[in-house]
């Protein structure tokens, strides 16, 4: 987390240390609430687990790719989520003598998510959780605008998402749990890298786009199974990734300039799977 946030800080110094060398028309900075939900479909990338009985440990095991072939044929994944954000973006460069027009911006959030994996063959839930407490996440993007002329526009949004959740097990049935005492303990991340190709068209204070994103979704999920009895206590470590089936899907939104100062945006992602983003500014 410190080297994303000093990550962070690097960007912005960057791009505040260009715009004072660029001659600007109409020089912005933005405030922002934006409000974020997705489902994605994965696919198991890597499992690992290890077996400890007391205190002896009997190693760890990598599954091979047959296993994790044989994981994906048999289990479905899914990961919902939501996440409220407040954000900052400064306008690095606007000038008279460009068509270009570049945003950069930092944004932090309140992610929940929902995990569930289940029995392709008749749909039951072997594993679910959701994330507990108030965790965080963090936001980098940029907004490349190039002017064709006054009506068409074409955008490119790179846009980069880091979530770290603590969560609670609701559902485990991959295992039996007998007369144990069993208590879960897991931790969840995720990274979301994307990147926006669009075209706009102006339509007084409206801007249609519509295009492609091309994405990675990656999720890193470490889950500690503990079974008690009076004589004995069993850890079982188990630590996976899973990333998205896809990495292309359609988008389609608008922006609208509800005043000089007030701006609304939407715009939505799919194909396998769904992504829809909500943004209200005030610039000054």
């Amino acid at each position: 987390m410190k080297k994303l946030l000093f990550t962070t800080a690097v960007f912005l110094l960057c791009g505040y240390l260009y715009a004072q060398d660029t001659v600007t028309k109409d020089k912005k900075s933005k405030v922002y609430f934006s409000f974020n939900i997705g489902m994605m479909d994965l696919e198991l990338h890597s499992y690992s687990s290890q077996l400890r009985i007391d205190t002896e440990s009997f190693g760890w095991n990598d599954w091979d790719t047959d296993e994790l072939d044989e994981f994906n044929s048999l289990y479905s994944s899914t990961q919902l989520w939501t996440s409220s954000n407040v954000g900052f973006a400064y306008n690095i460069l606007n000038n008279s003598q460009s068509k270009w027009n570049i945003d950069i911006g930092v944004e932090l959030g309140i992610p929940t998510v929902s995990h569930i994996e289940k029995d392709r063959a008749d749909d039951e839930i072997q594993l679910e959780f959701t994330q507990k407490g108030i965790n965080y996440s963090l936001g980098l993007f940029a907004d490349i605008d190039y002017h064709i002329n006054e009506d068409w526009t074409v955008i490119a949004q790179p846009l980069f998402s880091y979530a770290s959740c603590n969560s609670d097990m609701n559902s485990y049935t991959y295992s039996f749990e007998g007369s144990y005492k069993t208590e879960y303990e897991t931790t969840f991340s995720s990274i979301y890298p994307r990147l926006n190709i669009m075209g706009g068209y102006h339509v007084k204070n409206f801007r249609i786009k519509g295009g492609l994103g091309l994405y990675y979704y990656s999720s890193s999920i470490s889950i500690d199974i503990t079974k008690k009895t009076d004589l004995q206590s069993f850890l079982e470590e188990k630590d996976y990734e899973m990333t998205s089936k896809t990495n292309l899907d359609a988008l389609l939104g608008f922006d609208w300039s509800i005043s000089d100062a007030i701006e609304w945006s939407l715009f939505a992602s799919g194909y396998q799977n769904i992504t829809i983003r909500t943004v209200l500014s005030y610039k000054f």
